[in-house]
């Protein structure tokens, strides 16, 4: 997978975090936390692989430096969320 994040030279080599985030039994369940930086205009975007497990899957990037929504609770306590990818939904 291929995320491509810019905001701006000011945020170039800032770190975020990507959670990939599926089905579970009680809600969504956090399958993978990733650390990634923003790259330049000249650098090429982050890549990195999934594994979904379950019928669905979608990201949620965040900000490690902005403070964890009031009602987030662990696993999803990793700072404020700033982006989410719609999800993606897998055949059967």
């Amino acid at each position: 997978m291929k995320l491509d994040i810019d905001r701006g030279s000011t945020w170039a080599g800032k770190e975020l975090r990507v959670e990939v985030i599926g089905p579970g039994t009680d809600g969504p369940r956090l399958l993978d936390l990733l650390s990634i930086r923003v790259p330049s205009t000249n650098q090429p975007v982050n890549s990195f692989t999934v594994n979904p497990e379950g019928p669905w899957l979608f990201l949620r990037i965040i900000d490690p430096d902005r403070p964890n929504h009031p009602l987030a609770k662990a696993p999803f306590k990793n700072g404020g969320a700033l982006a989410y990818a719609s999800p993606w939904f897998f055949n059967a």
